[in-house]
C-alpha cells in the first residue's frame, strides 16, 4: 500500500531545474542592464549582504522593498538563522500568466486535487494503491 506523499511526489507537477546561475552571471547581467561596472555591482551586493547581517545580529528585522523581509530566528542550540519572506511583487512576477519558460514535469496535473492525483496513481499502480 503506497502512501499519499509517494503518489503526490511521483505525479504532482514539478519544475525540472536547469543549471544554477552563478554570482558572476548575475553581476554581469546587472552591470549590462544598468551601465555600472561589474566591480561596483559586486561591491553593492556584498555591502547589502553585510548590512543585512549587521542589522539582524542586532536583533532587528530588515525589510527591503521589492526583495523581501529578513527576520532573525534562533533554534534550540542557540544558532541564529534567517526567516526570509519574499516581497509580494516577486510572487506576482513569478506567477504572471505564461511567464515561466522552464520545463514542468507532469504539467497535466496542474490544477488537480490530491484525490485526483491519488486516483491517477491507483490507475497506474493497481498493485500498490493508495487507500
Amino acid at each position: 500500500m503506497a502512501q499519499r506523499i509517494k503518489a503526490i511526489g511521483a505525479l504532482g507537477p514539478r519544475i525540472t531545474l536547469g543549471k544554477r546561475a552563478t554570482m558572476n552571471e548575475m553581476v554581469s547581467t546587472v552591470a549590462n542592464r544598468t551601465g555600472l561596472n561589474k566591480g561596483d555591482v559586486l561591491l553593492s551586493v556584498n555591502e547589502l549582504r553585510d548590512n543585512i547581517v549587521s542589522i539582524v545580529l542586532s536583533g532587528r528585522g530588515v525589510k527591503i522593498d521589492g526583495l523581501g523581509t529578513f527576520t532573525p530566528k534562533i533554534n534550540l542550540k542557540g544558532e541564529i538563522s534567517l526567516s526570509v519572506r519574499l516581497d509580494s511583487s516577486i510572487s506576482n512576477d513569478l506567477n504572471k500568466r505564461k511567464a515561466f519558460e522552464g520545463n514542468i514535469e507532469n504539467r497535466e496535473m496542474i490544477g488537480k486535487t490530491v484525490p485526483d492525483i491519488i486516483a491517477k496513481w491507483n490507475e497506474l499502480h493497481p498493485e500498490d494503491p493508495v487507500v
